[in-house]
């Protein structure tokens, strides 16, 4: 079982990740749709996350993130 801590330190990872993911995408994109930011955000396995910051980092248009985020 997870303590506190450990649950708290998780949960600041999560954050972390997801900020960055969005601020990733809107500097290479553009302006988010909220759309795809609830899904972000909804997301609450670190390496789904991780895979997702990957992505933006290879992808050449926002399209194509959209595109891989659906079958995530």
């Amino acid at each position: 079982m997870m303590t506190l801590t450990e649950k708290w330190k998780l949960d600041g990872k999560l954050e972390t990740l997801r900020e960055n993911i969005i601020d990733l995408m809107d500097v290479r994109f553009g302006a988010v749709d909220e759309t795809i930011v609830e899904k972000i955000n909804k997301t609450n396995n670190i390496d789904t996350l991780r895979q997702i910051l990957r992505l933006i980092g290879r992808s050449q248009s926002l399209d194509e993130v959209v595109k891989k985020l659906e079958s995530l």
